[in-house]
C-alpha cells in the first residue's frame, strides 16, 4: 500500500471513529477558523480540510518546514507533522503538443503553533458577556449578513458576512471569531 493510500485509509478510520462517537468529523469549530496555509492564506480543501478538521490547535494556520524556515522561524523540537496531498495541473510541452497532467505529491505541514512564529499572545480571551450586548456597543456598526461558510467584511457595500450564531459553539466563540476576523485590518474580502 502506498503512502497517498494509508493516508486515505488513516482519515477513513478517524472518521468512522468520530462517527462512533457521535461527532461529525466534518462540523469545523469556528473558534479557529477553518485550516489553512500560512503562506498563501487558502483554505485546505477535499481530504486535506477533513485531515485537519480532527487537529485541535490554538491556530488554524499550518506551514511546510521550508516555508517557516524562508521565514526565518523554525519547528519547535517534537512537533509532529501532519501528511496532506499537495496537487496542481502541470503542462508538459511536448515539441509544440501541449498535455495537461495532474501532479500529486504528499506533503508535510505543521500547524503554526507548533513553530517559533506562533505569537499567542494574539489570541483572544474571552469573557462571560452577551453577544449582543457587545454588538449593540459597537458605533457605525456595519449590518451583519448570515451565510454558511464565509466570513469577511465588504468595504465597499459596507456589510459582515458571517456564519448565524446559532452555527457556533457558544456565543463566546462567535464573539473570538467576529473579533478575530473584523477588527483587524487584514480581513476584509477584495471587492
Amino acid at each position: 500500500m502506498n503512502k497517498r493510500q494509508q493516508l486515505y485509509n488513516d482519515i477513513n478510520n478517524k472518521i468512522m471513529a468520530k462517527l462512533q462517537e457521535g461527532v461529525l468529523p466534518w462540523r469545523k469549530s469556528w473558534k479557529n477558523g477553518l485550516p489553512r496555509n500560512f503562506i498563501s492564506g487558502n483554505v485546505y480543501q477535499g481530504i486535506n480540510y477533513l485531515n485537519l478538521c480532527f487537529e485541535d490547535y490554538p491556530s488554524e494556520y499550518y506551514i511546510t518546514f521550508l516555508q517557516c524556515k524562508s521565514k526565518d522561524g523554525f519547528v519547535n523540537k517534537g512537533a509532529k507533522s501532519k501528511s496532506i496531498i499537495y496537487w496542481k495541473i502541470s503542462e508538459i510541452d511536448d515539441g509544440g503538443n501541449i498535455t495537461r497532467v495532474p501532479l500529486l505529491r504528499m506533503s508535510n505541514i505543521f500547524n503554526l503553533s507548533d513553530t517559533s512564529l506562533f505569537d499567542d499572545s494574539e489570541l483572544i480571551k474571552t469573557t462571560n458577556v452577551s453577544c449582543q450586548e457587545i454588538l449593540d456597543g459597537i458605533e457605525n456598526m456595519p449590518v451583519i449578513k448570515h451565510n454558511f461558510n464565509r466570513c469577511y467584511y465588504s468595504p465597499s457595500e459596507d456589510y459582515i458576512s458571517i456564519p448565524r450564531v446559532d452555527d457556533f459553539e457558544s456565543e463566546a466563540e462567535f464573539l473570538v471569531h467576529y473579533f478575530m476576523r473584523f477588527c483587524t485590518p487584514h480581513n476584509t474580502q477584495a471587492d
